[in-house]
């Protein structure tokens, strides 16, 4: 029965009745039933589901903290399609270089990009330390040079010997003559990327992109080529 029935039924039996004695006629007569009782009973039934709800938050975060397959983890990030480029820097006279993937255009006021640098590569230590890099992105004829420069162990003096390059005119890090577009950059923030490093860098000077030609892909774990449809 509804509170407003019941002060009806109330009312109807025994004529006009003060708020407190309604009260304590019901509550004598019927058990905890006050509009105050109510509020307190749905009250605790709240508790009670935010409980649950909690409960199930931490059956959540228990999958959340659950292992993750590495190998399905690049199986499945290497499902996001992306370009391919060759971050380069000079450091004391010697060049360095790496091929990319870990690449992306941040803010155009003021012009910023990114890359990724894994904290065990050479190059890694030498970007920071220069505080002046370069991206070259690689058309599709440059698969090998993608490649090479992928390649773990190769020697650091002369890797870039068999690769058409020319100095950035602003920061004088090696340009790949071949790149679909360069840009070079000046280091603005470096944050922690669990074993990598994101290097955020200003655009302070930007290479015309090349006419004719398509850009090298990675997707899958393989270099692809882009196909118009």
């Amino acid at each position: 029965m509804s509170a407003v029935d019941r002060e009806h039924e109330i009312g109807a039996g025994h004529g006009r009745m003060s708020a407190a004695d309604r009260e304590h006629e019901i509550g004598a007569g019927h058990g905890r039933m006050s509009g105050i009782d109510e509020t307190v009973d749905k009250t605790d039934e709240t508790v009670d589901k935010t409980g649950e709800t909690v409960d199930k938050t931490g059956e959540t975060v228990d999958k959340i903290d659950g292992t993750v397959d590495k190998t399905a983890f690049r199986r499945a990030a290497g499902e996001f399609a992306s370009g391919i480029v060759v971050a380069t820097t000079s450091l004391d006279g010697v060049s360095h270089a790496m091929t990319a993937t870990a690449f992306t255009a941040v803010s155009l006021e003021p012009l910023l990009i990114l890359m990724c640098a894994e904290k065990i590569a050479r190059f890694h230590d030498a970007v920071l330390a220069a505080g002046t890099w370069a991206i070259s992105v690689l058309g599709e004829d440059a698969e090998k040079t993608a490649a090479w420069l992928a390649t773990r162990g190769r020697p650091l003096e002369g890797q870039l010997d068999t690769i058409r390059h020319h100095a950035g005119p602003v920061t004088g890090a090696p340009i790949l003559d071949d790149a679909l577009a360069a840009m070079e950059c000046r280091t603005t923030a470096v944050h922690d990327g669990g074993d990598h490093s994101i290097v955020v860098g200003e655009v302070v000077g930007v290479s015309e992109p090349r006419p004719g030609g398509g850009p090298l892909i990675h997707y899958a774990s393989r270099y692809r080529r882009l196909r118009d449809s």
